[in-house]
């Protein structure tokens, strides 16, 4: 089954303890994101207007391109 969702921070399983602090990701350019991945799962977090966190089993950064 392929899912892909928001998550909450307490849900990241270890992730975001690896990833860049949501302070530092603040602090840099809007569309700035971070990911890591254990080869079944992506998560990735991005700076929009806050934090945004996303996990998927079958979805990857890739392709990255700009939106207007």
């Amino acid at each position: 089954m392929r899912a892909i969702g928001t998550i909450r921070p307490y849900r990241s399983n270890g992730a975001d303890a690896v990833m860049l602090p949501d302070k530092q990701l603040m602090e840099q350019k809007r569309g700035a994101f971070d990911f890591r991945s254990d080869g079944n799962i992506y998560i990735a977090k991005w700076h929009n207007n806050s934090i945004v966190r996303i996990s998927s089993n079958f979805m990857r950064h890739n392709p990255l391109r700009k939106t207007q």
